[in-house]
């Protein structure tokens, strides 16, 4: 078999053996057919608005390591089903190569991750996501997978990380970002909506037998 055969089976088994029983049917049914909805929202980065937060939080910001990634999975059994499911997404999305990925750490912890995507991920996103995701548009960046670990929650990691990376993709010199936005996300829609998000599209997202399907414009 081949190395990355191999790691491929690795992979499935930490994650199906992460999951447990319960969180696994519960994946499983939601595979095979689920309708959600999602908000597709876009900022002009010279736009973007410097609204005085609410709070502060404390915290260092890095690149996510592998010694990061390695004490993630060490702990995601310590966690509930449906936050097990939330930590083990975002695992699979860094391990198929989406590596802009920033984390806050208090005394060596880690609070909250959350993604850059650049445009020359676009043979990424083609490859893994191109029911998902829109390619991006040269100049343009893509903010998601944001996360905030259950402990450290109510300390407003959310609006200060994502005004932190957004002001880093504009100082980069790109000209705008986008974000999908689950409809039900309402704090996470508030907050984009005051750094000036707009919507411009409502996606409706079918899972179906395993497969990912959201109304996307393709041109």
């Amino acid at each position: 078999m081949s190395t990355s055969f191999n790691s491929s089976i690795k992979k499935a088994r930490y994650m199906i053996g992460s999951l447990g029983g319960y969180s696994l049917i519960q994946l499983a049914l939601d595979r095979l057919f689920s309708i959600n909805h999602y908000y597709v929202m876009k900022v002009n980065l010279k736009r973007l608005s410097d609204y005085p937060l609410k709070r502060n939080p404390s915290g260092e910001l890095s690149l996510l390591t592998v010694d990061d990634l390695t004490k993630i999975k060490q702990h995601v059994r310590k966690y509930k089903s449906n936050i097990r499911r939330e930590i083990l997404a975002r695992i699979q999305f860094y391990e198929r190569g989406f590596h802009n990925c920033y984390v806050m750490k208090i005394d060596n912890k880690i609070a909250y991750f959350q993604w850059l995507i650049y445009p020359n991920e676009n043979e990424n996103i083609r490859k893994y996501f191109k029911r998902t995701f829109y390619s991006l548009q040269d100049q343009q960046v893509m903010i998601e997978n944001a996360f905030t670990f259950p402990e450290f929650r109510g300390r407003g990691y959310l609006p200060y990380v994502s005004r932190l990376l957004l002001n880093k993709a504009k100082n980069d010199g790109y000209k705008s970002a986008i974000g999908y936005i689950k409809n039900d996300k309402i704090t996470s829609l508030n907050e984009f909506f005051k750094m000036d998000f707009k919507v411009i599209q409502y996606l409706r997202e079918v899972k179906l037998a395993g497969r990912v399907f959201r109304n996307l414009k393709i041109k």
